[in-house]
């Protein structure tokens, strides 16, 4: 399944060459150029990561950051990059930042940044579920049975 990526950056050269870099690496990317716009975006869609500026004029990425954690907590893999100094970087302390990047990046470390984060977040397996017995000799209940089809995070055994 394509992974859906939303890149959040007031600097319109940086929003295009990612957004056509991701795209060419297969992902499926939306763009925006505020932190109140990506904030609009993150409470209606669905997102498996974000690229987040943390310096915008209209809406900083430390807001966006704070509505993540709140309204979106399963967006686990967030690259944070920035012209910011590399202190002022350091200090964006989230546990959903997989990464920080410094302007100007190697567009080749945001991609595999992104590509390790979305790799190690748990799988989505589909359970299949089988028909309940109908004789009735233990067979198990309807209502403690998983929805046919349903999806569940893969665990390890």
């Amino acid at each position: 399944m394509t992974k859906a990526i939303l890149v959040v950056d007031d600097d319109e050269s940086t929003r295009g060459m990612v957004h056509s870099v991701l795209t060419r690496h297969g992902f499926a990317v939306e763009v925006v150029n505020s932190g109140n716009e990506a904030i609009s975006r993150l409470t209606s869609n669905r997102y498996d990561a974000v690229v987040l500026d943390i310096m915008m004029p209209d809406g900083s990425g430390h807001q966006v950051l704070e509505v993540l954690a709140v309204q979106r907590p399963g967006v686990k893999c967030v690259v944070v990059i920035s012209a910011t100094s590399l202190a002022n970087l350091e200090q964006v302390d989230d546990a959903n930042v997989a990464a920080k990047l410094r302007k100007p990046f190697d567009i080749a470390d945001l991609v595999d940044a992104l590509e390790s984060c979305l790799d190690t977040l748990p799988a989505l397996t589909t359970i299949r579920t089988l028909p309940l017995a109908i004789d009735g000799a233990g067979a198990d209940r309807a209502e403690d049975a998983a929805p046919r089809g349903s999806i569940m995070p893969r665990t390890e055994s």
